[in-house]
């Protein structure tokens, strides 16, 4: 990190009052670079805690620990309600253009088929 800077911030005006107004305006511009620059440190700060953090575990191996809950359940495998027709039409339009009806019929073919 390093140690602590000090930033200067430069201010001209050629006339007391717009010096008056962009006073204010100066500084909303110091406490907002002062706010992102403190973000920002914070995150970075998180940014290393968690990496060390995650390494540490990487390096302890107990992500392994976590997964072995115990045995794995196979899940049931689906099955078909029902073949495709082939004079079925797409209820959706889901192409890019819309086929025709040989062209949907050879696409099934193709896909149904294989």
């Amino acid at each position: 990190m390093g140690p602590p800077r000090v930033q200067f911030i430069v201010l001209s005006s050629n006339s007391p009052e717009e010096a008056a107004r962009s006073a204010s305006k100066q500084r909303k511009l110091v406490h907002s670079h002062a706010a992102r620059t403190a973000h920002a440190k914070a995150r970075r700060l998180r940014t290393i805690h968690y990496q060390a953090q995650k390494a540490s575990i990487k390096q302890s191996g107990s992500v392994g620990d976590c997964i072995e809950q115990g045995p794995l359940k196979e899940l049931p495998k689906a099955q078909l309600v029902s073949l495709l027709s082939a004079d079925r039409s797409d209820p959706f339009m889901s192409f890019a253009t819309p086929l025709k009806r040989i062209e949907e019929m050879l696409f099934d073919h193709c896909f149904v088929s294989a």
